[in-house]
Parts: structure tokens; C-alpha cells; sequence
């Protein structure tokens, strides 16, 4: 199943640390318009940022994958982003 990706950024708790869940949001970057963004926010020292994890990008495909199953399950349509980094996005 594709899911669309068209939105600029992708937001939640899905990957995100277990002692940072509450304090921080898994940020996804999926266009050049979503990474100017993030990279214009902390130039202005109103976010701070961080690489996450390769554990924490599993667990928020494991958790889209899990809901994507759930959805065909019962036949509704699911849409979730999960943008791949491309290639020159901030991070």
C-alpha cells in the first residue's frame, strides 16, 4: 500500500525516546520547504534538534506498519507519513 506524502513535515510521538516522550516530537523533514523551515526555526533558537536514533526510526515504522495493518484489517483508509530523507534535507 503507498501512502501519500504531501505534506512538508510529518509530527508525533512515534519514535520518540522513551525519556523524552512528553518533552520532544519525532520531527520527519519531507521537502525542501519542510527543511528550510526547521532550519530557519533553529537558526532563530526557538527549537533544538537531534539526529534520532536508528532504534527510534524502527520503532516509528514498526508503529506505521502496525496501524497500516490495522487499517486494511477493518477496511478503513489509513493515511500516515513516514518521509524518507532525501538526499541535501537538514536533518
Amino acid at each position: 500500500m503507498k501512502i501519500p506524502r504531501q505534506a512538508d513535515l510529518a509530527c508525533g510521538q512515534w519514535g520518540v525516546r522513551e525519556e523524552m516522550v512528553g518533552k520532544s516530537t519525532f520531527v520527519e523533514v519531507c521537502s525542501q520547504r519542510g527543511a528550510e523551515l526547521i532550519d530557519r526555526a533553529r537558526e532563530a533558537k526557538v527549537i533544538i534538534t537531534d539526529v534520532p536514533d536508528n532504534s527510534c526510526i524502527k520503532a516509528r515504522k514498526r508503529s506505521e506498519d502496525a496501524v497500516n495493518k490495522i487499517g486494511q484489517t477493518i477496511g478503513a483508509s489509513v493515511i500516515l507519513h513516514h518521509c524518507r530523507a532525501a538526499e541535501g534535507f537538514s536533518r
